[in-house]
């Protein structure tokens, strides 16, 4: 898993990773700023360019209207948007038909509508209040022969708790200064150091104050940030 950005909705960059799988490169989130990285890799090379969407807010969904755009008309490509339910699915239609992009350029499918050897399932969690359910979602996946929990944007760790074990590389989100919609490393730093010790591997992300962060974790094991 690589990172384009590991910031908040506050920061200068947003949080958004990818990972390459077969001839395919697999994008969580699209953020303004994780668009522009994108657009300067060389995309031609992959078969399928799937975006899996955690929720809708603009620091995860910004950059998705031109990035499809640039992909079909410069690249002459298609995107696979995979949206974590059908509501979010029939919120991101919305939202791509705004943008005038047209629907020719992308194909968008809920996970309960389409089987990809890289996606377990969609976790659904809580975020913020006005992301009411079936809106906020994290993953299980595997890249590759690696397992992986994503959390997404999430006020709590307890939904994707069953779906942890042993060799996991979990990302999960950290609010270093004002929790609230976030999980606060304060909060649960005494949990996170129980699966680290388990063997679970953990990469904090849409980290607030990096420098902060980066002090607080430096003498924990299996305890990295993305």
């Amino acid at each position: 898993m690589k990172s384009l950005g590991n910031g908040s909705g506050f920061s200068e960059e947003y949080t958004a990773v990818y990972f390459e799988h077969r001839d395919s490169i697999v994008i969580i989130d699209m953020g303004e700023t994780a668009k522009s990285k994108l657009m300067k890799m060389n995309l031609d090379k992959y078969q399928n360019i799937y975006v899996l969407i955690t929720h809708t807010h603009f620091d995860h969904i910004g950059g998705l209207p031109i990035f499809i755009q640039y992909v079909y008309y410069v690249l002459s490509k298609k995107v696979n948007v995979i949206a974590p339910s059908i509501e979010v699915k029939k919120d991101l239609v919305t939202i791509l038909n705004i943008g005038d992009v047209v629907p020719e350029s992308y194909s968008i499918f809920s996970t309960e509508e389409v089987k990809l050897d890289f996606l377990v399932r969609s976790i659904k969690t809580k975020h913020s209040d006005t992301l009411i359910k079936d809106k906020c979602f994290g993953y299980e996946l595997y890249e590759n022969n690696t397992h992986i929990v994503y959390t997404g944007d999430t006020s709590t760790l307890e939904p994707f708790e069953n779906y942890i074990t042993k060799g996991t590389n979990l990302y999960v989100d950290i609010s270093m200064k004002y929790g609230r919609i976030h999980i606060k490393f304060d909060d649960i730093i005494e949990k996170l150091e129980q699966l680290a010790a388990s063997g679970v591997i953990i990469f904090l992300m849409h980290i607030d104050d990096m420098l902060f962060a980066k002090y607080r974790v430096k003498n924990y094991d299996n305890i990295n940030i993305m």
